[in-house]
């Protein structure tokens, strides 16, 4: 009998574990606007730079985002989610530029800067502004393709679903363009997708 109840408790023991185990997350990663020290609503001017095209400039109004540069108007929901998904896209720490040596000798400002050219940092292919924070995104990260994003001293890693899909043309983004001032610009072809370089 004893043995029967002492088998029914540690049934009941694992039972009440693997409950818990379904149940427990763990907390999800900052997303990149708060590794910057913003949240998502405190975000109300993007710019964003890709190559040698026209910078893209983004900004908040009481109706949603806003395209204010190189064409103007109303940003499609569409685009205006993808957007919001980049804000609170999660952002790993990979290390800190501190974490390589001092930046005030000769020999680490050196090995700084090869890091950087190594993780594609020092010519970035895409330039990412949030308020007065500046975002440089280099290559790729070798083993799961995430993209290294330089954030002041922070080095931190994104998987490029987030990044992508803003690399659009204007055009793409405009819900009902405003007819003054408007200029074509071409589409996104594969060529001008970054290509992946390993450290």
């Amino acid at each position: 009998m004893k043995e029967r109840w002492l088998i029914n408790g540690v049934l009941l023991l694992i039972c009440a574990l693997l409950l818990w185990l379904t149940r427990w997350q763990p907390a999800p990663p900052p997303g990149l606007a708060a590794r910057v020290g913003l949240t998502p609503t405190e975000v109300t001017h993007i710019r964003l730079r890709h190559g040698d095209r026209p910078a893209l400039v983004l900004e908040t109004s009481p109706t949603g985002w806003m395209l204010r540069a190189p064409q103007r108007g109303p940003v499609t929901p569409a685009m205006s989610e993808r957007i919001d998904a980049l804000l609170r896209a999660p952002a790993n720490p990979a290390f800190t530029l501190s974490d390589l040596s001092d930046p005030t000798d000769l020999s680490g400002r050196e090995a700084r800067a090869t890091k950087l050219a190594e993780l594609g940092l020092d010519n970035p292919w895409f330039v990412l502004e949030l308020n007065d924070r500046r975002l440089d995104a280099g290559s790729a990260e070798p083993i799961d393709r995430r993209r290294y994003l330089r954030a002041g001293h922070d080095i931190l890693l994104i998987d490029d679903r987030w990044l992508l899909p803003l690399l659009a043309a204007p055009a793409a983004y405009l819900s009902a363009p405003e007819p003054t001032g408007t200029t074509a610009t071409p589409t996104l072809t594969d060529e001008s997708r970054p290509h992946a370089r390993t450290p």
